[in-house]
């Protein structure tokens, strides 16, 4: 199973359409024969299955996109792994889901590779978003 991260337009009041949308993927699941762990961290859903089943949900009411992630615990081991995929890039920016992470992200990833930082046309970009305790790195 891999995991993707839901973006979403959730409602107002998210109790009950978070409990609606949960039923519907695990029916769906069902269906198809397809795994499918569905979890909620604060704005996001985090949805551990198949490339076939993210496919199905990005087709569904108010999902926005269904992206690949990776997850980390712990912010050293989220720079790390970004230090080893920045090779060959010149120039890289880091989007993130609050600013002053993406700063303490490209302050860390700059002191440790001298690659420049460019905000506005970058070689690589990094998509990182921290919700409750996880760092999502989206592919």
């Amino acid at each position: 199973m891999s995991a993707y991260l839901l973006i979403m337009k959730m409602p107002k009041n998210p109790g009950r359409f978070i409990h609606m949308f949960r039923e519907k993927i695990i029916e769906m699941c069902i269906e198809m024969n397809e795994e499918c762990v569905l979890d909620h961290v604060p704005g996001r859903f985090v949805l551990f299955s198949s490339e076939i089943i993210c496919e199905k949900v990005r087709k569904m009411d108010r999902v926005i996109d269904c992206s690949p992630v990776l997850i980390f615990e712990d912010f050293e081991t989220l720079v790390n792994h970004l230090l080893s995929r920045l090779g060959g890039c010149k120039s890289f920016a880091v989007r993130a889901n609050h600013l002053h992470l993406a700063q303490e992200i490209g302050d860390q990833l700059y002191e440790r590779t001298k690659i420049k930082v460019n905000l506005e046309a970058p070689d690589c970009e990094i998509k990182v978003e921290f919700r409750d305790k996880f760092y999502f790195l989206i592919e």
